[in-house]
């Protein structure tokens, strides 16, 4: 099998992962978090976010969690701001 940490590095980089409670998302968390990325885990389900970011923490990435709701929309493009490489931005 392909060494893939060497082919995709995510160190130094910021991933936002929407649904991250459970799942798919909760997977792409890990996933994100096994490559480097610093996760911020959102979800309705604060607690279960805030499992999943510590579960990552405990296994030695970085990971915070935060509420999704469509009240938390301007949170979400103020982290999406530092999250998103400028060359990404829409």
């Amino acid at each position: 099998m392909k060494e893939y940490q060497s082919l995709f590095d995510l160190t130094g980089r910021r991933a936002l992962v929407v649904g991250a409670a459970s799942g798919i998302g909760e997977a792409a968390a890990h996933g994100l978090a096994a490559f480097g990325a610093q996760v911020t885990c959102a979800d309705l389900r604060f607690n279960e976010a805030g499992r999943v970011a510590a579960a990552i923490e405990a296994d030695g990435g970085r990971a915070d969690a935060i509420t999704s709701t469509s009240g938390t929309l301007p949170l979400w493009r103020r982290r999406a701001t530092s999250t998103v490489p400028p060359t990404c931005s829409s």
